[in-house]
Order: structure tokens, then sequence, then C-alpha cells
């Protein structure tokens, strides 16, 4: 089926996709805006904490194939070493570029280190508000700043770039709208975790068509109704505002209604508010059912059927932002379910594409901007600290035993590549917007914050990103996967 070989493709390329944005606005940030050469429409896909290995694990969960990647696709994929990272013949070889999203005091990555001591993945991480501006304008910033870079200016986010090319400009996510990653491309904010603030701007800074996600303050994680309303991510103020007409924007808020967005006239500017509480679906108790809200590939529809009536063009960015959740969670089936419906996303993109726009007038990319919890195959994870990698007292190295064959190939070598920083630190706002963040020990429920925590903290109790030489490097090879995705369905393979 169409979606089943496009998992694979995704597999294939979503990591490899990467930061190519800068392309299309932010070559030079502080420039005028001018028409130049280039796509009509940018869309961004972010998989939130996604690295190689959540893709790995989707793809044995759904198709029984894993490292497909890197070893068993048919061109036997991404070689990690190099071995096809420069032009040659066949769909996987490319020029790379690299654009690293770390917060602008975060150490370079070095693997030797990294694969040493997994503890120092955890010293200052980068969170999703400063990648998320990195990729969004072009600046490095402190963590937790929205819209400024590390000595608090303002600076020119995507959007608002679009904006002044007369292109329209929209934020969809999984999570509170505005939560790190749809804040950094639609609102300015000295602390992220200035919920209400980020809602005001998006709400009025006039440069936002559509605006949608999780947080609803009148639903629960449940998707149940509640008479107190929780306003966490946006203000009783802002939401009876919304509710009653008084802004630029449409409101949308019942499933059915974000359904009908997907074909027809819509409204110049919407504004989806999901009935849920923090995420569409991950935030939900143990043992309860899929919510019945609208889904991530739903709300991308919708998005894409507003933006296009504007005939200039658009930027749209789409985020994943409960694969990151899961993985703080440690919830393997939903982190699993979390990035299953970013995929559906990137297909209705893809799908969009065909049926309404055209590979030489759209761009899209497909990304991460971080790697959270260590996720990896248990056996070799055990074999490497309990065998292979222990330090021995003795002056001359003992023979080791190779471990029994899997169905997983055991790692080659060490790559080089950009790192792949995780988890979201929670920030102390001070008056000096340039002082570090602070970090704390992550909840036990995971990423998803409240009015003071907006995104988990540590990675003491939840894991560290940037696990397995093949996710870091994939995350380098920036515009391929675009590239691929878009050979693989032009030529109908099935990957």
């Amino acid at each position: 089926m169409k979606t089943r070989n496009f998992v694979k493709s995704l597999s294939a390329c979503a990591t490899a996709a990467a930061v190519a944005l800068g392309t299309f606005a932010f070559a030079t940030p502080a420039s005028a805006a001018t028409a130049a050469d280039g796509p009509k429409n940018v869309i961004l896909l972010i998989g939130d904490g996604m690295g190689y290995n959540h893709l790995d694990n989707m793809n044995a969960y759904e198709n029984n194939e894993v490292y497909w990647q890197v070893d068993r696709g048919g061109d036997n994929k991404v070689k990690p070493w190099g071995g096809n990272s420069t032009p040659t013949e066949g769909l996987q070889s490319w020029e790379h570029t690299s654009m690293e999203t770390a917060w602008y005091e975060q150490t370079p990555y070095d693997s030797f280190t990294a694969w040493n001591d997994f503890e120092s993945s955890k010293e200052n991480p980068t969170d999703s508000a400063a990648a998320g501006i990195a990729m969004a304008t072009g600046h490095k910033t402190y963590n937790a700043g929205i819209g400024v870079d590390y000595e608090g200016n303002v600076v020119e986010n995507v959007s608002e770039r679009a904006d002044a090319l007369d292109k329209s400009a929209g934020v969809v996510s999984s999570v509170p709208f505005s939560h790190a990653t749809p804040a950094a491309f639609s609102a300015h904010n000295a602390n992220r975790n200035g919920y209400h603030g980020i809602a005001v701007d998006q709400i009025s800074n006039g440069y936002m068509d559509v605006v949608m996600g999780a947080g609803h303050p009148y639903y629960n994680d449940d998707n149940e109704q509640q008479a107190a309303g929780d306003f966490s991510y946006i203000s009783e103020e802002s939401y009876n505002q919304l509710a009653a007409g008084e802004t630029d924007f449409t409101l949308v808020e019942d499933h059915a209604d974000f359904e009908a967005l997907t074909t027809g006239e819509t409204p110049e500017t919407v504004f989806g508010l999901a009935q849920v509480g923090s995420t569409l679906q991950q935030g939900r108790s143990d043992e309860a059912a899929y919510n019945d809200v609208v889904s991530l590939s739903t709300m991308t529809e919708g998005a894409l059927n507003v933006l296009d009536n504007n005939e200039n063009g658009f930027f749209l960015m789409v985020e994943g932002g409960a694969i990151d959740w899961a993985g703080h969670a440690n919830q393997t089936q939903r982190d699993i379910d979390e990035t299953v419906d970013f995929s559906a996303a990137v297909d209705s993109v893809v799908n969009w594409v065909e049926t309404n726009s055209s590979w030489d007038d759209t761009l899209v990319i497909v990304t991460a901007d971080h790697e959270t919890d260590y996720l990896s195959n248990v056996d070799m994870a055990n074999w490497l600290l309990d065998t292979a990698w222990v330090v021995s007292e003795n002056p001359e190295p003992t023979p080791t035993t190779d471990p029994e064959p899997t169905t997983e190939p055991e790692p080659t070598t060490e790559p080089t590549a950009e790192p792949t920083q995780t988890a979201e630190p929670t920030a102390t706002a001070t008056a000096d917007p340039t002082a570090s963040a602070t970090s704390t020990d992550a909840p036990a429920a995971g990423n998803q914050g409240d009015s003071t925590d907006a995104d988990g903290g540590s990675l003491a109790t939840t894991g560290a990103d940037a696990f397995g030489p093949i996710a870091i490097t994939a995350a380098v090879l920036l515009m391929a996967g675009a590239a691929f995705m878009i050979i693989r369905r032009r030529q109908g393979e099935d990957a």
C-alpha cells in the first residue's frame, strides 16, 4: 500500500533531511526580503526528539524491518561511514552540509566522549526553544529563548520573512500550540514558559495565518470536557476573545470542523484548538482508548488547504511534538504511535504536493530538532556496556568474544557528525536573557510541562540523546531526505 511503502521512504530520509531551511530565507538573516529564485512553498516537518532509532523502531513495528536505512534497503541506503557521501550514480549519493541546532554555549559534539561517557549528553543539553530558533531564524540563542538571539535581541523568523514576501505562514503541532517549537516559528518571548504572552503574540502579530495544536483549556488529556478551565497554555482572556470572534482568526475546535477544513472553501485565517489537554494522544491515561480528536495529519491537510489560498505561496511548520514527550517518559509503544502519526503527516504533505502543487514549486524538509531517550537495541547495548567496552585494569587488552548474531547488525565505526542534542531542560527566567537555563529532573509524566515547567527537565531520569552513531550521522545529511523522497515517489519504487 502507498502509506506502508512511504513509511520505508520516511525511514530512509527523515533524519537525513535535516535543516535546509536556510536556502529559503536565512542564508543572510538580516537582509531585506526579496523575491529571489527558490521554492514557492516551503513545508518543514519536525519530529521533535526523533532520531534514527525512533524511525527504525517504527519500521520494525510496522514492517518487520530493521536497519533499513543504513544497511538492508535495496541499494544499501546510507552508509554512515561516508561510503557514498559524495556524488556518484544512484539514489543515495549526495553532497551534504550541516547546520547544528545547539544552543550558543553548547559544547561541540565529540563522538568519543559521547560513546564513552553517556552522562556527558546531560551537560547543558539544548532545548527545543533554542533548537527551534536556530532553524526558524538562523541565529543561536540561549535555552528557553523564543524569537531572540543570545543577547536578547529580537530576530526575524521564517514566518515573518514569508509575510514580508506576501506569502502566508502557519504552524501545526501535536502538543500545545504555544509550546517551544511552534512558538519558535510564530512568536517572540524572552522565555518559552511565557505561554500566555506567546499565545497573545500568535493571535495578534498579524503575520500568522494558521495556528493549530493541542492545549484546549476546557478539555483534559483524555478528551473529557471539564467545567473549570486549565489556562496553562492560553489565558482565559485570549481564549474568550477567540471564542467570541474578536480576533482575525476563525476558531476551530470540533473534530468535524477540522475535517471540513481539508476540502473546499476555507476561512482566510484559522486558529485550530483541538479538544484535548497537553497532547493529541500521548498524554492520555495508561488504559484509555485513543482520544477521539483530530489527528496531526488531518490538521496538516486543513492547514495546507487554508494556506494555499495565497497564490504567492506559503511557509508551514508541522511538528510531531509528542515523539519527544513519549521519549522523556520512556513510553516505547507511545513513542512508536507518535512516530507513526508523524509519518502519516508526512504522507499527507507528499499527497498534497503531488495533487495540488509540484516538486518544482514546493520544498519539503523532514527533520528533527534533537534526539531524546537513548532508544536502543537492548541486547546490543548490554553487550557494549558489559563486554565490549569494559575498561580493563590490565595493561594488555583482554580478547573478548563477539556477540551472537542478531537480526540487527552491530555498529561498525564511529562516524563524525553534528550533534542531535536532547531533552529540553527547564529555564529559569532572569533579567539577563543570556543566562543559562537551569536543568531539573524530568517529571514522571514526561516532557509535557505546566505553567512553570514547560518541557520536562534533565535527562537524569529519562536517558539522554544521540545514542548510536548511525542516528547522529543521519542527522547531518541535509537536504538529501527531501530529494530522496521525491525521487522514490516519482519512480514508484518499493523502498
